[in-house]
């Protein structure tokens, strides 16, 4: 039914002891997932060409069958929070964190132009800083 996909996952963390007094921490991750969009059952085999827009037995302008949706879509992610850590005292400590994080999102649709009724390439990007 057109609802593949799969997800991996990495993860990793940096300790680093620069003195007696000093610490630094890096997390790192990295995730990136692909599916497809899912059709409903009643659009599986239906399309703008088979009774939508026109009746024409599902046959596109160019005399081809169109068939289903095909559209996939892509996340990918990036998360980097570096710390410090100083030790001022046997009674204080410092800690100074950052954190970045980038996603990507891509859609791509179906193969064949004339399955997707009224959809287009889409490619977006979001990056958040804070310290």
């Amino acid at each position: 039914m057109h609802d593949k996909g799969n997800e991996e996952n990495l993860f990793d963390r940096v300790d680093f002891k620069a003195s007696e007094k000093n610490t630094v921490n890096v997390n790192f991750q990295f995730t990136r997932s692909w599916f497809q969009t899912p059709n409903s059952y009643d659009a599986q085999y239906a399309t703008a060409w088979s009774g939508l827009v026109v009746d024409n037995g599902g046959l596109g302008p160019n005399g081809s069958l169109v068939g289903p949706t095909d559209q996939r879509s892509q996340i990918k992610t990036v998360d980097i929070s570096p710390t410090l850590t100083r030790l001022l005292n046997n009674n204080t400590v410092l800690t100074f964190g950052g954190w970045m994080r980038r996603d990507g999102y891509n859609y791509d649709p179906s193969g064949n132009p004339f399955a997707d009724f009224n959809q287009t390439f889409s490619s977006r990007r979001l990056a958040r800083i804070a310290l």
